[in-house]
């Protein structure tokens, strides 16, 4: 009786290990209503695609410092300077991305001239959020220009609301990403949440779609919700670089190897002096994707009551603080450490040796390959797959 028990538990642990392991598995083997998945890779070519379709860019494609000024226009549009106080908002849309490649962006007066340059239109007839002329990607000089009249959302961006997902793929957009598969007749962003809204009713992802992982969870240059793989923000947006945007624009301006080289702590309790990287209490939502160069990190989201799915692999995703895919580590990308919260966790681990904290609540724990540490609070249930650990009760 307990060994057909013992037998049963584990093989239900080991069950769930495996469906952790295999969450968001992505590649050409997998199909999802004939949508076929892509890679990383090859979804970094479709955010890529008017860099490398025609070969006009060589990859990759750097240029170390790029400028940008928050200047006005005396035009038919009412375009004026960006107020002070969504200045802050601006420059950390920026350092989103200066944190990941090797960019870095320095501010410069506004009648000086600049790479980029942030405007804001009161009304514009055609209702477009911002105008990009960087087709020939010499990044000579790019207005962008926030349509305030009809995305409010501008005037007050925070983390996980849609005026600062806009600011992140705008100068996605400005630094040369596009939009995955062909979205040049479409260009569904220019319109207002309602207006996509009503669009998308004459739009199919799985008609439209190029491929499988053209959704906000992977990539915050889609224009796709990231239900549509089976991930979940409860209404809230991406704030940082998504796992294959990160790719993407590595493959043009190089990665930051410099970012974060000591031990770093990411979520609650962040070292990171980032706030996109932090967690705090009052935060509604985290949802972003971790870049890191090098040191002995972790993830740390012990401030969480829900039931939580947290991978330490890299191109892999968590559940964390009650969403889903929410957290991601990009690719090549080693973390090495986690803390769970109080919930009924699911902890992963990599090959590297891990040490993993699953604190209250039942936690199921796979140490991976390594050398590994486990600590629990109350219960931990091990997967009859996890070798070579020490094991902790507290």
């Amino acid at each position: 009786m307990i060994e057909n028990y013992l037998t049963k538990t584990f093989s239900s642990y080991c069950k769930k290990i495996m469906e952790q392991l295999n969450y968001q598995k992505r590649g050409y083997e997998i199909k999802k209503n004939e949508k076929q998945s892509y890679d990383s890779y090859a979804a970094s070519e479709e955010i890529l695609n008017s860099k490398i379709a025609d070969n006009t860019t060589s990859l990759p494609f750097k240029k170390v410092v790029i400028t940008y000024s928050f200047g006005g226009y005396n035009g038919n549009y009412e375009i004026s300077s960006v107020p002070i106080e969504q200045q802050r908002w601006f420059s950390e849309a920026l350092d989103v991305w200066s944190d990941v490649a090797n960019i870095k962006f320095t501010l410069v007066p506004k009648v000086t001239p600049s790479n980029i340059c942030f405007r804001i239109s009161l009304h514009k007839p055609n209702g477009q959020i911002s105008y990009l002329s960087n087709q020939d990607m010499h990044l000579d000089s790019i207005p962008c220009v926030f349509d305030l009249y009809k995305h409010n959302d501008i005037l007050q961006p925070e983390k996980g609301n849609y005026g600062q997902m806009v600011l992140v793929h705008q100068i996605g957009h400005a630094l040369g990403l596009s939009h995955p598969g062909n979205f040049t007749n479409i260009a569904s962003d220019i319109y207002s949440p309602d207006y996509l809204q009503w669009k998308k009713g004459r739009l199919s992802f799985w008609k439209e779609a190029r491929y499988l992982e053209d959704t906000r969870q992977y990539t915050v240059m889609s224009n796709w919700s990231e239900k549509y793989t089976n991930a979940d923000f409860h209404g809230a947006y991406p704030y940082t670089p998504l796992i294959d945007d990160i790719y993407a624009i590595q493959q043009l301006y190089g990665a930051n190897m410099e970012a974060r080289k000591e031990d770093t702590v990411y979520g609650f309790n962040s070292n990171t002096d980032k706030d996109y990287y932090s967690i705090k209490a009052n935060d509604k939502v985290a949802i972003f994707s971790i870049w890191d160069a090098d040191g002995n990190d972790s993830l740390d989201f012990s401030g969480y009551h829900q039931d939580q799915k947290i991978n330490l692999n890299p191109d892999s995703f968590s559940d964390v603080g009650g969403l889903k895919g929410n957290i991601s580590i990009a690719r090549d990308v080693i973390i090495e450490n986690a803390i769970g919260g109080k919930g009924n966790d699911i902890i992963i681990g990599n090959a590297s040796n891990n040490i993993i904290k699953g604190g209250a609540g039942s936690d199921i724990i796979y140490g991976g390959m390594g050398q590994d540490t486990l600590w629990g609070e109350n219960n931990i249930e091990l997967s009859a797959l996890t070798k070579c650990i020490s094991l902790n009760l507290i």
